[in-house]
């Protein structure tokens, strides 16, 4: 998963409740990170992403530029091909990554081709 992408969904999470209509704002929802990784509130919940971490050089620095990348909001685009991914159960990434979670869950998480494989009414001898 690149940087950019990485970007998208954490301004995807954090958006989330303001696109419901829940809140006005993203630190107004109380099961938010939003006011940890913008605010600095302490929480021992969450593990700081290499991301989050990549942002600034101190914890003010890193607060500042959360507020911002999250102000930046998202797209409809990104907004929809983020939905579809979660909706739809797929990987959300390049196909490195992608076959990468398939090996550990022994599932495929990817699109395959629309409708019913060819044959698949016909029993081991070809029959109907």
């Amino acid at each position: 998963m690149n940087l950019n992408l990485h970007v998208q969904v954490y301004r995807y999470i954090e958006l989330n409740p303001v696109r419901a209509g829940m809140v006005a704002r993203p630190a107004d929802y109380p099961w938010s990170s939003y006011p940890i990784n913008a605010g600095g509130k302490v929480s021992g919940l969450r593990t700081p992403h290499p991301l989050y971490l990549a942002l600034g050089s101190s914890d003010k620095e890193r607060q500042i530029h959360y507020r911002a990348l999250v102000a930046e909001g998202l797209g409809e685009q990104q907004v929809e091909t983020i939905r579809l991914s979660l909706n739809k159960g797929i990987v959300l990434g390049d196909v490195r990554f992608a076959d990468q979670i398939a090996t550990l869950t022994g599932k495929r998480l990817a699109t395959g081709k629309p409708g019913r494989p060819v044959g698949w009414r016909k029993n081991k001898d070809n029959s109907l």
